[in-house]
């Protein structure tokens, strides 16, 4: 059983939850391993945009404020395995 598997099965055991969401970022992969131990995929977000003003990430910028440049990610993926 992988690192993953493992986790899991400790944090159910100990918490017992319905289920359990996550996402994974499409900038990575376009589909996710989790799906190998039971995730299913619940949908996608859009990609964001990102202001890069002196190495670090906004999300808006105040009036007259500047940026050094614009990223946009691809979104990500979010999966929720049922457990329940």
């Amino acid at each position: 059983m992988g690192g993953i598997s493992k986790l899991l099965k400790a944090f159910i055991e100990d918490f017992k939850p319905d289920d359990i969401m996550t996402y994974a970022d499409r900038d990575w992969s376009d589909e996710s391993s989790l799906t190998r131990i039971g995730f299913k995929e619940e949908g996608r977000t859009e990609g964001q945009l990102f202001y890069i003003r002196e190495g670090r990430r906004y999300y808006t910028l105040g009036e007259g404020e500047s940026y050094d440049y614009i990223v946009k990610n691809t979104g990500s993926i979010k999966l929720k395995l049922y457990l329940s």
